[in-house]
This record gives C-alpha cells, structure tokens and sequence, in this order.
C-alpha cells in the first residue's frame, strides 16, 4: 500500500500529538490541516493557499526566535562606552537623555 498524499491526509481524525507529528513544519499540511478543522466547524470559506503563507510566515519566524534566544545577549552601548564630558560646557552625555 502506498503512503497516503497529503490530499488524502484527513487531520481531523488524528490525536493532537498524532497530528502535530504529522505536520511538522510543512506549511502547507498545516494550512491543509486548519483548513479541514476549520470546515468540520461551519467555516467553509477559506483561501488554502493564503493559509499557507499565514503558516509558513509564522513557521519561519518561530525559526528565527530560537535561533535569536540561542545567540548571547547583546550589550548596551551605554556600557561599552562611557559617557564623556563636554570640554566646553562640562555636561555629559548621559545628561543629554534628560533634556526633552
């Protein structure tokens, strides 16, 4: 027997961590998944294809994230570099956040 097509795939009949499993970051099983959920529910006017975007998007970003928090943290320019007194007018330029 062969492995079923996505198209074939009905989502709603899985368990959440079945499904979740199946899903993985494929964008457009997520988009096919919602959508079906979503149907089984009375929404019957949905754009797959938009879904997709919206899903993908949003896989990419979570990406991102993760990879952000695993990089160090950066550090405030303030403590790198010190505030430096004005020769003329002898204010520094730490006051210069106050003026406004």
């Amino acid at each position: 027997m062969s492995e079923a097509q996505p198209n074939d795939v009905d989502y709603t009949s899985m368990t959440g961590p079945d499904m979740l499993t199946a899903l993985g970051d494929d964008a457009s099983r997520w988009a096919k998944a919602f959508c079906q959920h979503a149907k089984k529910l009375g929404h019957t006017d949905l754009d797959e294809d938009w879904m997709i975007g919206w899903f993908a998007n949003a896989i990419e970003h979570s990406s991102d994230v993760r990879r952000w928090r695993g990089q160090p943290q950066t550090q405030p320019i303030a403590d790198r570099y010190p505030a430096k007194r004005c020769p003329i007018c002898g204010r520094s330029s730490a006051d210069y956040d106050d003026d406004e």
